[in-house]
């Protein structure tokens, strides 16, 4: 089984000061479930990435850096978009 893509939702959390528990409260995401996205035992939705970027008030590239190629346009070698 695949590992889950890293984050850096603990640095962040650090750097604020809160704890797990305060961010999930926060986030409206399970405690348990957050400790294992931050720990990379599992991904997150696209509605936790949202709700974890809000709660730390960041950009979601700021928490989960791998996003940027996971959402960039594939170039399928076409132009104008007429396939």
């Amino acid at each position: 089984m695949p590992k889950a893509r890293t984050n850096r939702l603990r640095v962040l959390r650090a750097e604020r000061r809160m704890t797990q528990f305060a961010l999930a409260r926060k986030a409206r995401i399970n405690p348990t479930r957050l400790s294992f996205i931050e720990n990379a035992h599992i991904d997150s939705t696209p509605t936790e990435r949202t709700r974890l970027a809000r709660a730390l008030k960041v950009a979601e590239i700021d928490v989960f850096p791998w996003i940027e190629d996971a959402t960039a346009p594939v170039h399928d070698g076409c132009r104008g978009g007429v396939a």
